[in-house]
């Protein structure tokens, strides 16, 4: 699935060979794949040998492109067969040593559905490489431990004048691909922890074209934040490069500006402190 978020195509998940299961087990795998309605992800139980699904397969299939990719040996190409109504694909008996199929398809084929549509089969594997893409389940793992009230999620945002900006031709970022694929699996795990969205805003040049939004638990909304967005929050800002927003009656804005060289701003400290103090006055009096 992290593959499939990865390039940004829907994923289908189909569990062939339920015949083989009994009805605890299946019960247990209905369970275990209950998260998947979360992300919006299609799933079918199935069994090619006693037909069980395939109609249903057949409708969801009808005037779509879909590529069929697994594990070597687990009855892609029989399925394939049994959605054509006739048998195109080799297939092969299970390995008695390895207890599973064998693989047989060695080579991509585009087969036409009777229905209307299109099937691409693809050779089986037996491993494979996800995006470098770990660290995020890592991270808001962790997050979650610590029993959060609430939690924004930020994507990186390249400044104009940030080092960062300034060396990156000599680093290796993420592209926006990867980006979204983290995003979502820190998405999918939060509202797993059961927070909600409540306030979101954009920043130029933001990796993987995404937004900063905040998630809290129901009635722990921060109102400072929700302010801020509106642009309807007073925030004091001291020190270098800081900034000021004073909001004044009617939601007209005032903005004053600190230098960010320290020494310009050392040097000027006095007139940024008078420039702050006045716009307070003007704005609420004193």
């Amino acid at each position: 699935m992290l593959r499939s978020f990865y390039y940004k195509i829907k994923p289908v998940i189909i569990i062939n060979k339920i015949d083989l299961l009994s009805a605890e087990e299946l019960e247990e795998v209905k369970k275990n794949l209950e998260f998947l309605n979360k992300l919006d992800i299609k799933y079918f139980l199935i069994s090619q040998k006693e037909n069980i699904g395939i109609e249903e397969l057949k409708v969801f299939l009808k005037d779509k492109i879909t590529a069929f990719g697994g594990p070597s040996g687990v009855g892609k190409s029989s399925i394939i067969n049994l959605l054509q109504n006739e048998k195109k694909l080799e297939t092969g008996e299970t390995s008695k040593r390895l207890r599973r199929g064998k693989h047989t398809t060695k080579d991509t084929n585009l087969l036409e559905l009777i229905g209307g549509g299109y099937i691409i089969d693809t050779p089986g594997f037996s491993s494979v490489e996800l995006p470098d893409i770990k660290d995020a389940q890592d991270t808001i793992n962790k997050v979650i431990d610590l029993a959060p009230d609430d939690i924004t999620l930020h994507a990186l945002a390249l400044k104009k004048g940030s080092e960062l900006k300034l060396i990156r031709d000599n680093i290796v970022l993420p592209d926006d691909e990867t980006v979204q694929a983290m995003a979502k699996i820190m998405t999918t795990a939060i509202d797993e922890y059961g927070l909600i969205p409540y306030y979101i805003y954009r920043q130029g040049y933001m990796s993987g074209q995404l937004e900063n939004v905040g998630y809290s638990k129901k009635g722990q909304e921060g109102i400072y934040n929700i302010q801020i967005m509106g642009e309807r929050q007073t925030i004091l800002g001291v020190g270098g490069a800081a900034t000021s927003k004073i909001t004044y009656p009617g939601k007209r804005l005032q903005t004053s500006f600190n230098a960010k060289d320290l020494y310009t701003y050392l040097n000027s400290i006095d007139k940024y402190i008078e420039r702050r103090a006045m716009l307070l006055k003007e704005a609420y009096g004193d």
